[in-house]
């Protein structure tokens, strides 16, 4: 065993790798929450619960 092998393995992960790891994460996060953020804002009730005037019924 080389006398610098085991300080090269306690070593901290370098920078850019540290940033692509955040960046990664997000990412995923991003694409778990848009989704779900995108369907409850277009999934709400806009619409009156009574159908549309061309299909009501006229009790004439």
């Amino acid at each position: 065993m080389e006398p610098g092998s085991s300080s090269r393995a306690n070593a901290p992960a370098p920078p850019a790798q540290r940033w692509s790891e955040r960046v990664g994460i997000a990412i995923a996060l991003a694409t778990l929450v848009i989704p779900f953020w995108v369907i409850s804002f277009y999934s709400t009730s806009r619409t009156s619960s009574s159908p549309p005037a061309s299909l009501q019924l006229r009790s004439d």
